[in-house]
């Protein structure tokens, strides 16, 4: 597959398939892949955390506790557990706090093609990813559970791996055209 073909067919995927598990190896791979991102000043300002079973189920009851509220469909519950339980991996992408805000901006944007290298790499495999952002990345139970300190660490999100049920379909995008301007 060609490079353009490669990121025409990385995506999203919001539904993945329990029943088929990745192997510890394309994950690791994966993420050493990550580390060829550029890297401006070379801080490598990121750690990985992959979650283990009990760490997730307890993830799982931090977005429960914020989702589920009085008056919520009965099956609620049911649907967050699947959906966050489905995914083989869950990895926790986690940036090194830093005094300097402009570094603090180059290294989430080395973060950001840290976390796109993997995404290309784990789809080059057949494998599918998302890079979740939700509240709960900065809840401060999560922060205790994964044994950060939040002055030290910012979770910037988790990334979910796994086997998609279906391929989601590509999401029109503007005309380049439409973003290009020109000086002098």
């Amino acid at each position: 597959m060609n490079i353009e073909q490669l990121i025409n067919e990385t995506r999203t995927v919001h539904n993945f398939d329990a029943s088929k598990k990745v192997s510890d190896d394309i994950i690791k791979k994966s993420l050493e892949v990550s580390m060829l991102a550029p890297n401006h000043r070379m801080t490598f300002p990121w750690n990985f955390k992959i979650i283990g079973p009990e760490t997730r189920n307890k993830i799982i009851k931090v977005i429960l506790s914020m989702k589920v509220k009085e008056g919520s469909p009965a099956d609620l519950a049911q649907r967050i557990e699947a959906k966050m339980s489905a995914p083989s991996h869950m990895i926790a992408v986690v940036q090194k706090v830093k005094e300097n805000s402009f570094e603090m901006k180059e290294d989430y944007a080395t973060l950001s093609c840290s976390i796109q290298l993997t995404a290309l790499y784990l789809r080059s495999q057949g494998i599918a990813y998302k890079w979740s952002t939700s509240g709960f990345t900065t809840h401060i139970k999560t922060y205790a559970l994964l044994g950060l300190n939040p002055q030290a660490n910012n979770i910037i999100g988790f990334i979910l791996v796994g086997h998609e049920l279906e391929t989601p379909f590509l999401k029109p995008r503007p005309d380049v055209e439409t973003i290009i301007s020109y000086t002098d």
